[in-house]
């Protein structure tokens, strides 16, 4: 009964799951108002930011390797209702059964990191495993009374959320570079802006003073260039379609 309560909530989790960064704003700002840099060193909290970069970009790239071994229409960013054809069983999915959620927690933790503030990471890691438990518990249902016993075989094996590298499976699909650049490109965008937001407010945190800082706005266009670019192949050509003559794959996760 209590799972069957999580899944009917989690129907309204996944269509505006992309939001959930969202709510954690008003305590973003307000981690600034008291900020101070790292040992009150500019160029040490620099070193820090580039870690919490690294931490955002592994997320990127756990994403990346999940995406890259699947077909289009699965494991995307649908927010509608669940989808796939069949179940993914191999690569990420080999190790976790959710790691594109994995990904988006490990960009996010990188970004709020970036605050050096406990509380704010360990409140957004608690909200997004309350969150994504209900979306899980969806996805559960529908993936067991589509699949049944294949899926259940694969739960028995293979954790929900932290991944087992001994399970690794090689991907059934071989690599598709443009499936992850038709679909990351958001992602891009939002690592870019955040960082360059934080550093903005940092500067007028500890300076009180508006300063735009060079390394971060090269970054951040960077990062919006890749955004216009790869939008506009998507939207307005064929550069990025999945080549058609690929075995079908699936799931969300």
């Amino acid at each position: 009964m209590q799972h069957s309560r999580q899944a009917r909530c989690g129907d309204f989790l996944f269509r505006w799951r992309s939001y959930l960064p969202i709510l954690f704003l008003p305590f973003f700002a307000y981690s600034f108002l008291t900020f101070s840099y790292l040992w009150n060193s500019h160029t040490l909290q620099h070193v820090w930011a580039a870690g919490c970069v690294l931490v955002a970009l592994i997320g990127l790239l756990v994403r990346g390797l999940t995406v890259g071994f699947v077909s289009d229409g699965t494991s995307g960013r649908n927010t509608r209702k669940q989808r796939a054809e069949e179940l993914n069983t191999t690569g990420m999915y080999s190790i976790c059964r959710n790691p594109l959620y994995l990904g988006n927690l490990l960009i996010w933790v990188g970004v709020f990191s970036y605050t050096r503030n406990v509380s704010i990471v360990v409140i957004f890691v608690l909200t997004f495993w309350l969150y994504y438990e209900r979306i899980i518990a969806r996805e559960e249902v529908f993936l067991l009374g589509k699949f049944k016993r294949e899926y259940r075989d694969w739960c028995r094996e293979t954790p929900v959320f932290v991944p087992n590298p001994f399970l690794w499976s090689a991907p059934a699909r071989r690599w598709s570079t443009r499936m992850v650049l038709r679909r990351e490109y958001t992602s891009i965008l939002a690592i870019g802006l955040a960082f360059f937001a934080m550093d903005t407010a940092a500067h007028f945190g500890v300076e009180k003073k508006i300063y735009v800082d060079l390394s971060w706005t090269l970054f951040a266009v960077s990062c919006g260039l890749v955004y216009i670019v790869l939008r506009f192949l998507k939207r307005h050509t064929s550069v990025l379609n999945a080549p058609n003559d690929l075995p079908a794959d699936a799931m969300n996760g």
